[in-house]
């Protein structure tokens, strides 16, 4: 499970107009969702100025794992070239942050049966959305946990970042970046 999230938009809609910020949380969310898609990965839900991405679901976690860090090298290289092109203009650069988490999860609908969406759920989706909070306070564009780094092998550089306790959870979870 991937999460990414479009840090400073809440200041970002305060500076410009609603047009502009508009055009910037989508040619984020563009880059991001392009990154999945090219994948291999399901696009789950776009989560405001974020989404939520699932890999491997119908193979075993390795490819999924590596799939979703190849996702997360290819979102860095691509707000890059965005940032490149808006300092061009004299804009503002955008940060972001990723989370990785791999483990099992329970796919299915959710919702009303007029109005329902089919995602992931279960601690697995939670580790990962902590892993893209986790993001902002180690100052580091993706956050992948231990469960996710024991499926990489060598398939990307990963740079330990220690352990760190996560909303809900009474165990530190080893986390990891990719370098």
């Amino acid at each position: 499970i991937l999460f990414t999230d479009l840090r400073g938009s809440t200041a970002l809609a305060e500076r410009v107009t609603p047009e502009a910020a508009v055009a910037t949380v989508n040619a984020y969310l563009r880059a991001m969702a392009r990154a999945v898609i090219d994948e291999g990965g399901i696009l789950d839900k776009f989560t405001g100025d974020g989404l939520m991405a699932i890999f491997g679901a119908m193979t075993d976690p390795a490819s999924g794992a590596a799939a979703a860090a190849r996702a997360a090298l290819r979102m860095r290289t691509d707000i890059a070239a965005i940032n490149a092109a808006r300092e061009a203009r004299g804009g503002p650069t955008i940060g972001y942050g990723v989370g990785i988490n791999t483990g099992d999860v329970v796919l299915g609908a959710v919702g009303l049966p007029e109005r329902s969406d089919y995602t992931a759920m279960g601690d697995t989706v939670n580790i990962a959305a902590r892993m893209e909070s986790l993001s902002k306070d180690l100052a580091t564009d993706v956050v992948v946990s231990g469960a996710t780094a024991s499926h990489l092998g060598s398939a990307v550089t990963l740079r330990p970042l220690g352990t760190a306790t996560v909303k809900g959870r009474s165990a530190p979870v080893a986390v990891y970046t990719i370098s």
